[in-house]
């Protein structure tokens, strides 16, 4: 029981708090229904100014003063209520005017009795035009059930899914409502023109105009709950009764309040009508006690989302007390207190339709971007493309940061919280003498402005990636020069804009660019030349990202072009950021500037005894075994040199220099060639040398050998027996 006093007391301080809310800026408020204005005579009079007071703390206290009499006259107003219009003479009312309406109704049989009958044919026209209403009703809802049935033969051609349920939902509430349209088209035009001053055509009117709001949200009500439009957990049919019952019953007293004022009846009837009305909506309401479960199950479960499944069930466990304030306020809306119950009530509904709207739209967004950012991933998590991959995923993060802002904002807004927050963060933290106050309302709202140029320019950029380029097949290196130039430029006006919501005057921002050139003359040099050398690599496209290039002798991918340097990723994964002057004025091997295919030449020595045709037809079947070595050009082998020990040739190949390193090639072919010349018996020559020995006393080494009596002795024999070293002794 305690926790839930603690949970009323709580939503009573928020009611309280949107109550007391700064009521001075209703009309910049964005519903402005829910805030009544002030009545002219009812708005204090202006705070005369105080001559001994500081000039800083003048309009300070001012604003206090006045916005706390707005307040109290506001608090009044609410907690006034109104009067009901009607008191005890009702009785009296309603039997005297039910005797006039006798009086009336024999008065009217007593002429129609005395007419001629051409008159009493005239006093007949309106039944007779009630009966054709009422044949032409039944008639038209036939005609159209039998056209629905022929649109639905068509509509279930299409392939199932989302279109597929909105228009046949769509084509049932058409054609419950059409025959109803139709003669509320028939009423207004002709029978107006005939009868522009009948009571019985207003009140005929009143009631098609009723039958069509009743027909309409009843069939709505039934395909949102009952065909499964969204995803309820469950079937909630008891509660579809119970807003059927409700609108039904609801149309009735509302007609009934109408008519009455048609019939230009006594004012207590007429407010009594009012009364029944409203008491019958908060009365009814409390039925919803009975049906908690089915209206828990008209929010959705999206389990894989712990925040929401947290509020779903917070909501869940307080549903009775939500229905028994909702009653409590309905009940005293009906009794005169208006403009309390609607002002609370209404913020409070706003407040968690928008809330669930918010969510649903940013689930679907969010859902959308974690789709696009996995297309963008390898199976190991790893970004296929680095630009693209980065900016979903800062898209991504600052779309949770703008619901973030927006609920925050819509919290305040409704519950009348954000005018007061922004009187409170406009005070000024420190006064300049000839610009603006700078405050932390001023701050907040400049960063806001450049936060939304860098999101807009986000959105822009991950657009063009997923809409543009692979539409019109534009070339990586362009479309991030694009991007870059984008991006740039969102965040150049994003600053200025910043810099004018924030009070300053641009035309001062001159001066700044004339510091700017000093200080560029003096120590900027370097800088200012990176930044004109980027903005030349991006128009010039002579290096752009995805080539690859050899730089400050260094191999690698260019990853990343920016004004003010170049980034190569390395084989070894390592990146090199190399400043876009030296790409600018040093020489640069750029393999794919015009074509990826590149040469590579993998040298190869054979000894004399091998045939040279033999080893060329080797050589040629081990660049076919490698899948990266491409067929055209085809593979050659060239006999380059006769060298001091062996045959040199060279095995050229063409490869896809995107695909594979030169090194990784060669090590690669090396394996394949060695293991094709050892199968063919051919011999892979070492360097050969005659060593003279001229004076040396070889005792000692005889006596060494012959002593351990080692197996090195044997190698010395072959040599002299070969030739390969002559023993001389001077």
């Amino acid at each position: 029981m305690p926790s839930k006093l603690s949970h009323l007391c709580a939503i009573l301080i928020i009611v309280g708090l949107g109550t007391f809310a700064p009521l001075a800026h209703a009309q910049s408020s964005g519903f402005p229904h829910l805030k009544p204005p002030v009545p002219a005579d009812a708005r204090p009079a202006a705070p005369t100014p105080d001559a001994s007071a500081p000039d800083d703390a003048e309009p300070l206290a001012a604003n206090t003063q006045d916005l706390a009499l707005r307040h109290a006259t506001a608090l009044e107003r609410y907690l006034t209520p109104r009067p009901l219009g009607f008191g005890t003479e009702i009785v009296s009312d309603t039997l005297s005017e039910s005797q006039a309406l006798l009086a009336w109704i024999t008065e009217e049989a007593q002429r129609f009795w005395q007419a001629r009958w051409s008159a009493k044919a005239l006093m007949l026209l309106p039944l007779l035009i009630l009966l054709l209403f009422a044949f032409g009703f039944g008639l038209l809802t036939r005609r159209v059930r039998r056209v629905r049935e022929r649109l639905k033969a068509h509509i279930d051609r299409l392939p199932p899914g989302s279109l597929n349920s909105a228009l046949s939902a769509l084509a049932r509430v058409i054609a419950r409502a059409l025959p109803t349209a139709t003669l509320l088209v028939l009423a207004h035009f002709p029978l107006l023109g005939f009868y522009p001053h009948a009571i019985w055509l207003s009140l005929l009117i009143l009631a098609l105009w009723i039958c069509l709001v009743v027909q309409l949200l009843s069939t709505t009500c039934a395909e949102v709950l009952l065909r499964e439009r969204f995803l309820f957990s469950g079937h909630p049919t008891r509660l579809n009764a119970w807003f059927q019952r409700a609108i039904a019953m609801g149309a009735m007293l509302f007609f009934i309040w109408r008519a009455l004022q048609i019939l230009d009846t006594s004012l207590s009837l007429v407010a009594g009508a009012v009364f029944a009305f409203r008491l019958f909506i908060g009365l009814y309401s409390l039925r919803l006690l009975r049906l908690r479960k089915e209206l828990d199950q008209l929010l959705p479960s999206f389990p894989d989302n712990t925040t929401y499944t947290a509020i779903r069930n917070a909501f869940s466990q307080r549903l009775h007390w939500i229905i028994a304030f909702s009653a409590t306020f309905l009940l005293l809306w009906s009794i005169g207190f208006a403009d309390a119950a609607k002002f609370i009530l209404l913020r409070s509904y706003a407040l968690i339709f928008l809330s669930l709207l918010g969510f649903w739209l940013y689930r679907r967004v969010h859902q959308a971007l974690q789709q696009a950012i996995r297309r963008h991933e390898s199976p190991s998590g790893a970004p296929t493309d680095t630009e693209r991959h980065q900016v979903l995923k800062s898209l991504d993060a600052s779309l949770t940061v703008g619901a973030l802002l927006i609920l925050i904002w819509g919290l305040l807004r409704i519950l009348g919280l954000w005018p007061l927050l922004v009187d409170l963060t406009s005070l000024p933290l420190f006064r300049t003498a000839s610009g603006p106050d700078i405050s932390v309302f001023s701050i907040g709202r400049a960063l806001f402005v450049v936060w939304l140029f860098v999101f807009i320019s986000r959105a822009i950029r991950a657009l063009l990636n997923d809409k543009f380029y692979p539409r019109f097949d534009v070339a990586v290196g362009v479309g991030y020069a694009i991007n870059t130039m984008v991006h740039y430029f969102f965040l150049i006006i994003g600053a200025l804009f910043g810099l004018k919501s924030f009070g300053l005057d641009l035309s001062n921002i001159a001066i700044f660019f004339s510091a700017l050139g000093v200080g560029v003359g003096f120590g900027l040099q370097n800088t200012v030349n990176n930044l004109i050398s980027g903005l030349i690599i991006l128009f010039g496209r002579a290096v752009k990202k995805g080539d690859f290039v050899t730089a400050a002798g260094t191999f690698g991918r260019i990853d990343s072009v920016g004004a003010r340097s170049v980034t190569i990723v390395t084989a070894d994964n390592y990146e090199l950021i190399v400043p876009s002057s030296e790409i600018i004025s040093s020489p640069i091997v750029n393999w794919t500037l015009s074509s990826p295919i590149i040469r590579v030449t993998v040298p190869v020595g054979v000894s004399y005894g091998a045939d040279p045709h033999q080893v060329k037809e080797v050589l040629l079947a081990c660049a076919q075994r490698h899948p990266r070595i491409i067929a055209q050009p085809p593979p050659e082998v060239w006999l380059e040199n006769f060298g001091d020990s062996s045959v040199d040739f060279a095995l050229l190949v063409h490869v896809d220099c995107r695909t594979i390193t030169e090194r990784r090639l060669r090590g690669e072919l090396n394996f394949i060639i060695w293991d094709a010349l050892s199968a063919a018996n051919i011999e892979i020559p070492f360097p050969q040398r005659d060593v003279h020995i001229r004076s040396a006393d070889l005792s000692p080494l005889v006596k060494l050998l012959q002593e351990n009596k080692a197996p090195a002795s044997a190698t010395a024999l072959p040599a002299a027996k070969d030739g390969s070293s002559d023993d001389e002794a001077s």
